[in-house]
């Protein structure tokens, strides 16, 4: 929908998902939680930001060099959150361990809606994005260092 320039629509139905993947979670804490779903979660979530993120590159060439980094900065923030999860012991209601950052899903989705509402400012919008993931990776480095010592 962004590649196509239908930015409404990419935005209502980024906000579902997002919208759905808090209903799932709710649902799944109620009820006993399993690995595959787990995955599911994981991956699914992933796959609706870089679906944001590729068509955002290719409607607006220009922005492919940030949004390539950007693309990194998430790619080191997930292999940090699942390195932590395989190596902590689970205290959480998730089945997985979960260390809070300053940029969780909610944030993600406000950065990615800033994007597709305001292309001139992708690169900007990007660039605070990127700086934020990588505070966020450093910050959740921090807090394992100190759990895991």
């Amino acid at each position: 929908f962004v590649y196509n320039d239908m930015m409404g629509t990419a935005i209502v139905l980024l906000w579902i998902s997002g919208m759905l993947d808090v209903i799932d979670g709710t649902m799944a804490r109620k009820e006993k939680t399993t690995p595959i779903g787990t995955i599911l979660d994981l991956v699914l979530d992933r796959i609706v930001e870089l679906s944001v993120l590729i068509g955002l590159a290719l409607r607006f060439p220009e922005t492919q060099a940030v949004i390539l980094l950007l693309v990194a900065s998430f790619v080191i923030g997930m292999t940090m959150f699942l390195a932590i999860g395989a190596v902590s012991e689970n205290y959480g209601y998730k089945s997985f361990q979960y260390q809070p950052g300053l940029v969780e899903r909610t944030e993600g989705f406000l950065f990615l809606t800033a994007m597709i509402l305001f292309p001139s400012a992708i690169i900007w919008i990007a660039i605070v994005f990127l700086i934020a993931e990588l505070y966020t990776v450093g910050e959740r480095f921090h807090q394992a260092s100190k759990v895991l010592r």
